[in-house]
């Protein structure tokens, strides 16, 4: 396969975060091999991707900070929590499928979606689970998809405990 433009989809390319070293790697090995890399994250991810020479662009969505948590504190006495932050939580989920991250994955999915796309392959990095939506559309666009789930299934559960 002939050198072209790969694109990295990762939630979190920051340096905390636990796929960032692989991703990282992986780049570094596609711009070896003559490939041009982007990278679309929702956090800035610092310096590195700069350093070795990746294109970076950060997609953020300011809107689903109202969707995630339902704030305040629970009584400390109570054995079930209020009703309304029961709903808030049923409609959290079904609004938000399959993750909290979904809204995002759609924004991007919609960015990255106009016109042809200039990408022969797409990398997409899980957690989320939901980045495999933009991998998806880009695949019906004849882009060649790779979606990397990582290892989160054995210690992180896909919604949190209610």
């Amino acid at each position: 396969m002939a050198p072209g433009r790969v694109l990295f989809v990762l939630h979190d390319a920051r340096d905390v975060s636990p796929a960032q070293p692989r991703i990282r790697a992986w780049m570094t090995g596609a711009l070896a091999a003559g490939w041009k890399v982007d990278l679309i994250t929702a956090r800035d991810p610092g310096p590195w991707p700069h350093a070795i020479g990746a294109e970076t662009t950060v997609i953020t969505d300011p809107v689903l900070e109202l969707f995630l948590h339902v704030t305040g504190d629970q009584d400390a006495t109570a054995t079930r929590p209020p009703i309304w932050r029961r709903w808030a939580g049923a409609c959290q989920q079904w609004l938000l499928f399959p993750d909290n991250e979904v809204r995002w994955s759609r924004r991007v999915r919609s960015h990255v979606g106009r016109g042809r796309p200039p990408w022969d392959l797409v990398v997409c990095c899980a957690r989320p689970e939901s980045v495999g939506l933009i991998g998806q559309h880009l695949q019906r666009h004849g882009v060649r998809w790779w979606f990397d789930f990582a290892d989160g299934w054995c210690h992180q559960g896909l919604r949190p405990a209610a």
